[in-house]
């Protein structure tokens, strides 16, 4: 400024440096360091405004691309295995917080799906509850933490209750072996000392038993049998104990359960009829069968209460068929004189045998 300026010019001249300094204090302030090196040799706030416009012309596309490259890693992004939920809401929303600084309209609905839609396996049954119970459309981001925070807690804390559970066992089975780090306990060689000395008194218990059959067959064998009546049969030849005919046989056949079975079924083998003799069993007879749906008997002087029945068809294990008639109550009288009753017996004419159904006694508690 000239000498010859005015009062006036010289006051409006100091208001404008006061301004420029605070212009330039206020630039200093909002610049990073590596920008502040830009501009620290700017003398006045617009040398230091052109070098910034000349810096951040395209800012608008610097930020596009930017933007782009912001969504992309967003799209990416997946909760890890090893990640809890508040540090992978914390992940979340630093690409948010990026990524809307770029002017992207991203909308908290949209970021709730893609937080969903990228869980661990873990949270699947707890994000099909979400989806189902809550509209995703309203649901806000601090809501969808909570209820994922919850569900990770519980399974935290499951997963230490099975590593207690494993450590204990581990440890009850150390103590079983009665080892220590120096070798064998003493109380581990007493117990092998006298199971050794076990084993070995039962190995010789065992060879005398076996040396007295052995001896008891051979006496037997050298003694002549022909002229040895049995007591029980009153024949010749053999001993009382190896006698199986008779009513006092001690040798006789012990009586068996038979399986019948259709041969050409695909099916597995089912037990249909229990017997405990070989003889053939009168009209009057009542056998178990588990494979019988209902109870079902071919006397139809037998029921003392019976209502027709429409359209019943009864088909057996080797396709053949019959039709029952009807189905009542039947009242069975035992040795001893006492009356059973039995309730839902099916009438089916030319049934040969009569069947009680196991199934039938095993629902009702009978059996």
């Amino acid at each position: 400024m000239g000498s010859k300026a005015t009062d006036e010019e010289k006051r409006n001249f100091k208001v404008q440096q006061k301004m420029d300094s605070k212009a330039r204090f206020l630039l200093y302030q909002c610049v990073g360091p590596k920008v502040f090196h830009r501009i620290s040799k700017a003398e006045i706030a617009k040398e230091i405004w052109e070098i910034l416009i000349k810096t951040y012309r395209n800012g608008d596309r610097s930020k596009k691309v930017k933007m782009q490259t912001l969504r992309r890693q967003f799209e990416c992004l997946t909760m890890e295995e090893s990640e809890t939920v508040a540090e992978y809401f914390d992940k979340i929303q630093e690409h948010v917080s990026a990524m809307r600084a770029c002017r992207d309209p991203i909308t908290d609905q949209y970021v709730v799906d893609k937080i969903l839609r990228s869980l661990p396996p873990k949270f699947d049954h707890i994000v099909v509850t979400i989806e189902e119970t809550h509209d995703t459309g309203s649901m806000e981001l601090e809501e969808l933490q909570h209820s994922l925070e919850s569900h990770e807690h519980r399974l935290v804390e499951r997963r230490q209750i099975q590593e207690q559970a494993l450590q204990a066992r581990s440890q009850s089975h150390d103590k079983g072996k009665g080892f220590k780090k120096g070798g064998k306990k003493k109380h581990g060689q007493k117990w092998a000392r006298e199971k050794k000395g076990k084993e070995a008194s039962d190995q010789e218990n065992h060879k005398d038993h076996k040396n007295d059959d052995e001896s008891d067959q051979e006496k037997e064998c050298k003694f002549d049998k022909h002229k040895v009546m049995c007591y029980n049969c009153k024949k010749f030849s053999h001993f009382a104990k190896e006698c199986w005919s008779g009513d006092g046989a001690k040798n006789k056949p012990k009586n068996r359960a038979h399986l019948a079975q259709y041969d050409t079924s695909d099916s597995e083998a089912v037990m249909l009829m229990a017997r405990i003799s070989c003889e053939d069993a009168a009209d009057t007879a009542w056998y178990l069968d588990s494979g019988c749906s209902t109870h079902m008997t071919g006397k139809k002087e037998w029921f003392v209460k019976m209502k027709e029945a429409t359209n019943g068809r009864i088909k057996f294990a080797n396709n053949r068929s019959l039709v029952a008639e009807g189905s009542g109550r039947v009242v069975l009288r035992g040795n001893d004189g006492r009356e059973l009753v039995i309730e839902e017996v099916l009438y089916v004419p030319r049934l040969k045998t009569n069947l009680i159904s196991l199934g039938q006694l095993l629902q009702k508690g009978l059996w």
